[in-house]
């Protein structure tokens, strides 16, 4: 996962576009994850939930209304 993390903070994209505050968090929730402990897993993990509802939450939002 933190890998991942890493990846979407580097390309600056996940779902849709990514703000350069939120590849930051991104950056720093991966080094989390990467790094072994209890606290720093759940530093991680909260920075990898928080990014992927902010991110559904923007694509949903950019997406158009389907007709029909």
């Amino acid at each position: 996962m933190g890998v991942f993390m890493i990846g979407a903070a580097v390309e600056g994209y996940l779902f849709t576009k990514i703000n350069p505050l939120l590849r930051v968090i991104a950056f720093i929730g991966a080094l989390g994850l990467i790094d072994s402990g209890v606290y720093t897993d759940l530093m991680g993990l909260t920075a990898l939930v928080s990014l992927l509802a902010i991110q559904h939450y923007l694509a949903r939002k950019e997406r158009p209304a389907s007709v029909g």
